[in-house]
């Protein structure tokens, strides 16, 4: 009888190299769509180079996307499934070379081949034929062109508002990127990168788990208000999740109603509110402005709560801070005004 252990082992890697090769060039995953008769389009989130390597997010996010594609590939369908490239024009890679002191260009040449023979090792079928890296100019050429265009369609616009801002990756969050610490699975750090041990109420960056500041910059919009009815229209020809088709309707935002000036007793001053029930205006007891308005000042100068409001303002302001904009607690403050 025959020492099982002389048997020769199963080497993987030899196996799964020499595979990844035949499909590669016999084109497997690289069908010819002009003459595919079910052609299916399955597409991913590119990875963005923030280190030497890929991160379990870039391999958790493609596994999904190839199983998906599998099976539609086995389902008769004819699918194209592109490795797009990378996601290298942003935060994330601006961010990895400041912190290794090497020029961006340079870090990207060298670390997106790595990302690219470590996607290849995880053996998902992908048409590397067909790519795209947003920090190649040949691409970003044509995102300046569309920005140009809406500009001088006047859909692009600048003006002042309250914004999220990391301090440490000095960069403006969106509000789905602001989180309690346990929910970036960060340990909560202030500006300078010093851990804060009481993260009661406290709101961090979900990249790096900064304190988020609550700021007033000058920031670029798109009248997305244009086009609210054509967006809420296109999601009902959409196969997408209730979860997110509802994120998708409060983000547009479209509400209807009226706008109501109202006029401060003493004063050259209207305050406008919008009202999606004028009818019961006349059941209206008081009031609302935020502290951060900016006419609060000329409303409460000459009163007697002049101090006492400054006051209340500034510790609103403070509290709001360090809670990147979201109270839970409601509170309020009398102006003196009717």
């Amino acid at each position: 009888m025959k020492n099982s252990n002389n048997s020769k082992k199963y080497n993987h890697r030899e196996i799964e190299k020499k595979w990844q090769e035949i499909w590669l060039n016999e084109k497997t995953y690289s069908p010819d769509l002009k003459k595919a008769k079910k052609p299916f389009y399955n597409l991913w989130m590119f990875p963005y180079p923030s280190a030497e390597g890929l991160h379990a997010g870039h391999a958790y996010a493609s596994t999904g996307s190839d199983v998906f594609g599998r099976y539609t590939r086995m389902a008769g369908f004819n699918l194209f499934q592109p490795m797009v490239g990378y996601d290298s024009f942003g935060i994330h890679a601006e961010n990895y070379a400041i912190k290794i002191g090497q020029h961006p260009m340079e870090m990207l040449d060298r670390v997106t081949k790595n990302y690219g023979e470590q996607m290849k090792t995880l053996g998902h079928g992908y048409d590397w034929t067909k790519s795209v890296t947003t920090s190649n100019p040949n691409y970003y050429k044509w995102t300046q062109w569309i920005f140009l265009q809406m500009f001088k369609s006047g859909l692009a616009y600048r003006k002042t508002t309250d914004v999220n801002y990391c301090p440490s990756c000095k960069t403006v969050l969106a509000d789905e990127q602001v989180m309690s610490p346990a929910q970036a699975g960060k340990e909560a750090k202030d500006a300078q990168g010093k851990p804060i041990e009481s993260v009661e109420g406290l709101l961090v960056c979900e990249r790096c788990g900064t304190v988020v500041e609550k700021k007033e910059l000058e920031q670029w919009f798109f009248r997305i208000t244009d086009y609210a009815d054509r967006l809420l229209e296109g999601h009902k020809k959409i196969d997408w999740s209730e979860r997110v088709t509802i994120a998708q309707k409060n983000w547009i935002g479209k509400k209807e109603g009226v706008l109501i000036y109202h006029k401060v007793d003493g004063l050259d001053i209207n305050l406008t509110a919008f009202s999606a029930y004028p009818a019961w205006l006349f059941a209206d007891t008081f009031l609302v402005i935020a502290p951060e308005h900016p006419l609060v000042n000329d409303l409460i100068k000459g009163t007697k709560y002049y101090s006492e409001v400054l006051k209340f303002v500034e510790n609103f302001k403070m509290n709001k801070d360090s809670q990147g904009g979201k109270l839970d607690e409601k509170e309020g403050i009398f102006t003196g005004r009717y």
